[in-house]
């Protein structure tokens, strides 16, 4: 896999996507989302900027925000330019959030899982947003904190994302959603966990398999995920191909 040509085709899939709860701005610099709801979260990504516009483009942006009430999230990829960016932005006053791994996984070429489940336990596709708080309740067990934005966001979505949810019983234990841009040869896959007890035991595996195999379904070419330090080697074991290193950088309102 070339993985500068692979990062190409995403900045493009990143570009045309339409991302549920959001407007989405194409700019030459940069790509921007801002929230259509109350109480959400905008994104910046994608940089393309000169040296002797960036500090203007960062103060820009946090007027932008601030003038909607938003708090936002400058992603940052190693591709982005300049190569100062993360030091303007600190500079300007963001905090940066732990540095993840974009990943990308052929479809075509991933075997399908093998593997068994506990007894008693389950992966089931959630049907309706009803079952959302079951996603949540397991994907906060699961970090040990809650993310409020989550319910929100997956309502937002929910006609262009599959939801899966493991559960021991009643009781939801993991999850993990996968996201599908119309018109795009990529999928996102976000939110694979497993509550800590259960983790060892084939849950991920059965989570991640049924997303693979929803997007072989549907045709698509990719799946692309932002991997934190645990799920790093997880992900190059089932096939994932390390791009680059992206770090969120937070403003608040």
């Amino acid at each position: 896999m070339n993985t500068r040509e692979v990062f190409e085709r995403y900045v493009r899939h990143q570009s045309s996507s339409e991302h549920p709860g959001f407007v989405r701005e194409v700019f030459p610099e940069f790509v921007r989302l801002t929230p259509t709801t109350p109480g959400g979260e905008g994104f910046i990504q994608l940089a393309r900027l000169a040296r002797d516009t960036i500090d203007a483009a960062i103060e820009e942006q946090k007027a932008h925000f601030k003038s909607l009430g938003f708090g936002f999230e400058w992603k940052h990829h190693d591709f982005d330019t300049p190569e100062n960016l993360r030091e303007r932005l600190l500079a300007h006053g963001f905090k940066p959030d732990n540095t993840e791994a974009l990943m990308v996984l052929d479809v075509v070429a991933h075997p399908p899982w093998r593997g068994t489940l506990p007894r008693g336990v389950r992966v089931e596709r959630i049907a309706t947003v009803d079952q959302i708080p079951d996603v949540v309740a397991a994907h906060d067990r699961a970090n040990n904190e809650p993310w409020p934005p989550l319910a929100r966001r997956l309502e937002a979505a929910f006609d262009t994302t599959v939801i899966f949810c493991a559960y021991d019983g009643d009781a939801p234990i993991g999850t993990g959603w996968v996201e599908f841009p119309p018109g795009s040869e990529f999928t996102e896959i976000h939110g694979g966990a497993v509550v800590a007890e259960y983790r060892g035991k084939g849950i991920y595996s059965a989570l991640f398999d049924a997303r693979v195999q929803e997007a072989r379904r549907r045709g698509s070419r990719f799946i692309v995920v932002d991997a934190g330090p645990m799920s790093r080697p997880i992900l190059v074991r089932k096939g994932f191909e390390f791009i680059c290193e992206t770090t969120p950088f937070r403003m608040g309102v």
